[in-house]
């Protein structure tokens, strides 16, 4: 539950969500980031749950139209603010996710060294 606080504490000071309605719909981006993006034994908890991953439509690249017009009609369009939200909150969770994988490769125990033989085959030309 902590890396959860942290990847919304992130996500929220990057994305800066305005109304009660904003942080819901960024507690939303925040739990896909993690069911997409988290990996136990190659799956992503959506994976496992749904048998695949949920794929977003391409309007929602930053020079992508809207279907019917542009993104100067729909200002102020709910869509548009997820969209603004979804990249702040998978990116939280990606330098979170490394900073984990980094701490326990360096607290993993050391290997013990063994001796290995160096035996060199005389190949003929």
């Amino acid at each position: 539950m902590e890396a959860w606080k942290q990847v919304f504490e992130k996500a929220f000071s990057e994305s800066q969500p305005r109304t009660k309605e904003e942080v819901d719909e960024l507690v939303d981006q925040v739990n896909q980031a993690g069911s997409a993006m988290a990996r136990k034994h190659g799956y992503s908890p959506m994976q496992h749950v749904f048998g695949c991953e949920l794929k977003f439509p391409g309007i929602t690249g930053e020079d992508a139209a809207y279907a019917p017009g542009t993104r100067q009609y729909h200002a102020g369009d709910e869509c548009a603010r997820a969209s603004a939200m979804r990249p702040a909150a998978r990116k939280a969770f990606v330098e979170l996710d490394e900073g984990e994988k980094v701490r326990r490769a360096v607290q993993h125990r050391k290997r013990e060294k063994d001796y290995f033989e160096v035996v060199l085959l005389e190949t003929s030309a």
